[in-house]
């Protein structure tokens, strides 16, 4: 039996865990391959919570997984110019 395009299962469209809390630092990012994307996550102090984005800054091409946690508001900041990036959903 075939699956029609209505049917087909969307892989993409579902939620999977990444990476278990209990193994997870707070002081720095994680770096984190799933179906072939390439994320990190990080404690945000601000928030109070782990923030996930894809591992990719918007210049230099930088994979933000090298960079590094800012002490002040505990965001994370590319190592290369020092900026903190604010924290988005993917979808």
């Amino acid at each position: 039996m075939t699956e029609t395009d209505s049917q087909k299962f969307n892989w993409f469209a579902e939620w999977y865990p990444v990476m278990s809390v209990c193994d997870l630092d707070k002081r720095i990012p994680h770096a984190k391959t799933v179906m072939g994307l390439d994320f990190v996550a990080w404690w945000e102090r601000i928030t109070n919570a782990w923030k996930v984005i894809g591992d990719s800054w918007p210049h230099r091409l930088a994979p933000p997984s090298k960079g590094r946690i800012n002490q002040s508001g505990g965001r994370l900041q590319c190592v290369y110019r020092g900026l903190c990036y604010p924290s988005r959903r993917l979808r």
